[in-house]
């Protein structure tokens, strides 16, 4: 029998091994990962073998964010896409909220977690691409059923080919109609919306916006 704590991958599993039995179960953190490998020691010294047992897993955010890292964003994103997310992920995400169940996360957790980043002198445009990646794995956990809902909805992210957050007062101070400054086209003098045009009569003549009988 053992019962073993190992990082691997970047996180930490737990290992069991018994009677040529395995099992394999990843944790959020080590002290998280011993914790359990103790508790599964006590329970196969009384026998108990429903350990080993395969049963519905119980994911936090960093578990089930590595899942979708390594089996959806590395399928499905660039390679400098990917060492993005990974980088969003494993500095700031499963830092902050790695050990929180999925279905225990709550709307004010990821707004917490978006003013925290803000408020330490981060970027706005980068604290919204961590709360983007939360919500990118939370709608993953709803396809996978593991969640009935995105608990995060309703918290500002970044979405997919945004390049530029909502406006602010600089911003808006830099903005002019669409028409200043336009030069008129070359070869003829410009035309407004309300000039009138010579039309050509059913005589041959021309006339401003009307005909004569």
């Amino acid at each position: 029998m053992g019962v073993r704590v190992r990082h691997w991958k970047g996180s930490w599993w737990v290992f069991v091994t018994y009677r040529r039995r395995r099992k394999a179960k990843l944790v959020g953190d080590r002290r998280a990962a011993e914790e359990i490998a103790s508790k599964l020691r006590a329970r196969l010294l009384l026998g108990d073998l429903s350990v080993l047992e395969k049963t519905r897993e119980i994911h936090t955010i960093q578990t089930y964010g590595e899942r979708w890292l390594e089996t959806y964003a590395a399928v499905n994103c660039k390679p400098r896409t990917l060492e993005l997310y990974s980088f969003l992920c494993r500095r700031h995400l499963f830092p902050a909220l790695g050990g929180v169940r999925l279905t225990d996360l709550t709307r004010e957790q990821a707004r917490t977690l978006l003013a925290e980043k803000i408020q330490g002198g981060m970027k706005r445009t980068t604290a919204l691409k961590i709360v983007a990646r939360l919500r990118e794995i939370l709608n993953h956990a709803v396809e996978d059923r593991r969640l009935a809902s995105d608990p995060a909805q309703g918290v500002p992210c970044v979405r997919e080919g945004a390049t530029r957050t909502p406006l602010d007062s600089g911003d808006r101070g830099s903005l002019r109609p669409l028409d200043a400054g336009r030069e008129p086209k070359r070869g003829g003098p410009s035309r407004s919306c309300n000039q009138q045009q010579p039309i050509r009569n059913h005589r041959g003549g021309t006339g401003v916006g009307s005909y004569s009988k």
